[in-house]
């Protein structure tokens, strides 16, 4: 019982613990790098395990138990999951920074992302909203193939705004376009949500340095 209380002590103090976190490549990759250094070094005794992968996979890994929170794009309605938003990443057009390739992307051939990406819908929305109905002529499971393939010239994509951060773009263009959705990323939870004090902690100097990049 004293051990039991002296543990219970030490977590709300946030002097131990752990926070099991899965979270997409884009953010994995840029902004929660710097996140997770910073709480180290106020909570040294906290320690941050982080998971990345797509956002199917991190569904399955609060499903399972696997993580305590993941952070991802909006799930669909009706899985008991809390989202709290934490910052707009919308989709650009990718395209290789050749003035022709720029003005005449419709013409390329379309670079798509697998069906099985949270990405995927929502490309394929927005060409619909443009008034496109491409058929992809490439499909790859990874943003970084996506990039490579378009800086060789072989096509367009769509692309969250975060990719420009993440991935090497050189000889690219990633331009805004018009979208009938927009693409918030946040926290998932699932519910009833129950938060640690150190996933709480986390979660607000996260919240803080975000504000801070705005």
């Amino acid at each position: 019982m004293e051990d039991a209380v002296r543990d219970a002590r030490e977590t709300l103090a946030l002097t131990r613990g752990v926070i099991r976190l899965g979270a997409l490549p884009t953010a994995a990759a840029s902004f929660l790098p710097e996140t997770i250094a910073a709480f180290a070094q106020l909570h040294p005794g906290v320690e941050v395990q982080l998971r990345d992968g797509r956002a199917g996979e991190i569904l399955g890994w609060l499903h399972n138990g696997d993580v305590e929170a993941g952070i991802s794009s909006s799930p669909a309605e009706g899985l008991n999951l809390n989202f709290e938003p934490l910052l707009d990443d919308n989709l650009v057009l990718l395209v290789r920074d050749d003035a022709e390739r720029c003005s005449q992307w419709q013409s390329l051939p379309y670079i798509a992302l697998t069906p099985d990406t949270s990405i995927r819908p929502l490309a394929d929305a927005a060409l619909r909203h443009l008034g496109m109905h491409p058929t992809p002529v490439w499909e790859v499971a990874h943003m970084s193939s996506v990039v490579a393939l378009v800086r060789e010239g072989l096509g367009f994509s769509l692309l969250p705004a975060s990719c420009a951060s993440v991935f090497n773009i050189e000889r690219c263009s990633a331009v805004p376009i018009e979208q009938p959705e927009q693409r918030s990323i946040g926290l998932l939870e699932t519910r009833p949500v129950s938060r640690s004090p150190s996933l709480a902690a986390f979660m607000a100097l996260l919240h803080e340095r975000l504000n801070t990049r705005v």
